[in-house]
C-alpha cells in the first residue's frame, strides 16, 4: 500500500508515510480511521506526514489539503511534513495559511524540513519545552 501509518512514543505520535505513486482514495481510506483513533487519545498527539519517497502530489491537490485542514482532530499539537521537492515547500506555504484558517492559532506548529530525523528533532524541542 503506498500510505502507511503508525504510531510511536504510547501515541504520542502518528507517522504518515507516502511512498510511490498514490491516490486521494488511498489516503482517505485510512484518514478516517486515523482520526477517529486521534480523536479517542485524551491527550495532545504530534503528527510527522513523510513524503520523502513520495511521487509529486495527486490531482486537486488544494481541494484535498483543505479537507485535511477541515477535518483535523483538536488535539493534534505540532504537524510535520518531511519532504525535499520545492513543489512540495511550496505547497506547504499555502496548506500553512489554509490549516491557520482551519485551526486558529495552530499553524505556529506546522513545520516542514527536508529529513526525517529533522521531524524527530523538532519533536525532541517541542518535548523538552512543554
Amino acid at each position: 500500500m503506498p500510505i502507511s501509518v503508525r504510531y510511536e512514543d504510547d501515541n504520542h505520535i502518528v507517522v504518515w508515510v507516502f511512498e510511490g505513486r498514490w491516490t486521494w482514495e488511498d489516503y482517505y481510506a485510512q484518514r478516517d480511521t486515523v482520526n477517529d483513533h486521534i480523536e479517542a487519545l485524551n491527550h495532545p498527539i504530534d503528527m510527522i506526514v513523510d513524503m520523502s519517497n513520495g511521487s509529486i502530489l495527486p490531482q486537486s491537490v488544494l481541494t484535498h489539503a483543505n479537507s485535511a485542514a477541515r477535518k483535523a482532530p483538536e488535539n493534534i499539537s505540532v504537524i510535520v511534513i518531511v519532504g525535499p521537492s520545492a513543489f512540495l515547500r511550496t505547497f506547504f506555504q499555502f496548506f500553512k495559511r489554509m490549516y491557520g484558517f482551519f485551526q486558529p492559532n495552530k499553524d505556529k506548529n506546522l513545520h516542514m524540513v527536508a529529513t526525517i530525523e529533522e521531524a524527530y528533532k523538532i519533536l525532541r524541542q517541542k518535548t523538552k519545552i512543554d
